[in-house]
């Protein structure tokens, strides 16, 4: 290296135990003074370098040096040499303690490993082994205050996610392959003798997701406490035995594996796509849930004005926007004359004016018959998922009166409008609106529970 007599005109290392070390005149005796110091991990923590452009290098650490970026950097540079930013008072001052303690290092790596769960296993292997949950409280970050603000911010941003679990696409693609292509053939295979079932499963699913989140806490049989299957708000809900006959399939495959509240989700995803509508990935790792309460139910009913079913849908992190698109469902569903019979004769006895008058009087007909009897909510095309439901009620043709109000609202007949003037809107934006309704409020990693019976709690004893 030749002489640099203008670059650098002293260099001081200052370390309690080193006296200061003697002015350097030159390039070549400055880098091998720093190489000499840095191979011997004993690198100060407070090395000073003033040059002729008056800027100063408080300190020889990654920190520093990667807000400094004066002619030091550009000799550096100039020179081929590498810069290797580390942090101070950690066990890797330019890569020597790292080479030094490399096999130490990766030992701490597999400790940790060994205290947080596998995607494909609940449980950690810590307590696979010891049968109890790994205490963390005796690691430690050490450095820079500011430096270990970074680390604990990003271990709470990232590691700590991965480490408690999360939601994403091809969740089971290692500890159970055929996961989603055995609850697709389970559900073309009912689809095949009662295509109803892409309505019962997506009010399923939204009965679900709408109480205590998306937990499979819907299918819970009798308990102690009346559970939310037994609530008068969810009669009618049907899907149950699909989702047993798959979750015993799913059992004999990879057994405690697949939650209860991921099936609901794939085979309502399934249904949907088998009805004509929009083909998507869900991500899954959804875990079960350990309550179940018919008190905790609170979705409005139909009768409810917009802005009520706005607030709960909100409450739930949904857009007023997303919310329309969600009632998109109703394009396969049915309702009973009980949920609509009242819009035949308002107070003053006369029947109500936003139902176009023919439907009024087919429906009327429908309801004088004995029983209670039930009529599609899209009265064209009854079995498919599209957008013809937006059209429908865009005409007066909403048989539920919220339907109807999503037509007359201010609040949301701008995006029933931009619906059903266009399929593929309508596609993209049902799909989008089920995956995130589909992520309210999961259980992930250790959270709930891998159900072997979606009926039933496990055994907890």
């Amino acid at each position: 290296m030749e002489q640099e007599p203008a670059a650098i005109t002293e260099l001081k290392l200052a370390e309690d135990v080193k006296p200061s070390m003697p002015k350097i005149e030159n390039a070549r005796e400055f880098m091998a003074k720093v190489k000499e110091y840095a191979q011997s991990d004993i690198i100060d923590k407070s090395i000073t370098c003033t040059l002729l452009t008056e800027l100063t290098i408080k300190k020889f650490d990654w920190y520093s040096l990667m807000r400094w970026k004066g002619p030091f950097a550009k000799l550096l540079e100039s020179r081929g040499i590498y810069a290797q930013y580390t942090m101070p008072s950690t066990p890797q001052q330019n890569g020597v303690a790292e080479r030094r303690n490399r096999t130490i290092m990766k030992m701490i790596v597999a400790y940790l490993l060994n205290r947080v769960p596998s995607k494909a296993i609940p449980k950690t292997p810590y307590e696979l082994w010891t049968g109890k949950k790994p205490s963390l409280r005796h690691l430690h970050v050490w450095g820079y205050p500011v430096e270990k603000m970074k680390i604990i911010i990003f271990f709470l941003c990232f590691t700590l996610p991965l480490a408690l679990g999360e939601l994403k696409v091809g969740f089971y693609g290692s500890s159970c392959p055929k996961a989603e292509s055995i609850v697709q053939q389970m559900v073309q295979k009912r689809f095949n003798r009662d295509k109803s079932i892409t309505a019962a499963l997506l009010r399923l699913h939204f009965h679900d997701c709408a109480v205590r989140g998306c937990d499979a806490s819907i299918l819970i049989d009798s308990t102690d406490d009346t559970p939310e299957k037994e609530s008068g708000t969810n009669e009618g809900v049907r899907g149950f035995d699909l989702i047993d006959e798959v979750k015993e399939s799913l059992e004999a495959a990879c057994p405690s594996t697949v939650s209860c509240a991921d099936i609901i989700t794939l085979a309502t995803r399934d249904a949907v796509a088998l009805s004509g509508g929009p083909k998507y990935d869900v991500p899954t790792g959804r875990r079960d849930g350990l309550v179940s309460n018919a008190n905790d139910i609170k979705i409005p009913g139909p009768s409810n004005p917009v802005s009520v079913i706005s607030q709960f849908f909100a409450s739930k992190g949904i857009t007023t926007q997303e919310m329309v698109t969600l009632f998109g469902a109703h394009t396969v569903g049915v309702a009973h004359c009980s949920f609509f019979s009242d819009r035949f004769s308002n107070s003053q006895g006369k029947p109500d004016p936003t139902m176009d008058p023919s439907l009024s009087a087919k429906l009327m007909k429908l309801c004088n018959s004995t029983g209670d009897p039930a009529t599609p909510l899209d009265q064209k095309t009854s079995f498919l998922v599209d957008n013809q439901f937006y059209k429908q009620i865009l005409v007066k043709r909403g048989v539920l009166e919220i339907d109807q109000q999503l037509a007359l609202d201010t609040s949301t007949k701008s995006f029933v409008s931009d619906l059903a003037s266009n399929e593929d809107n309508f596609e993209n934006s049902f799909a989008s609106a089920m995956i995130k309704m589909g992520k309210i409020d999961v259980l992930v990693g250790n959270q709930g529970e891998i159900r072997k019976k979606c009926s039933a709690f496990n055994n907890r004893n």
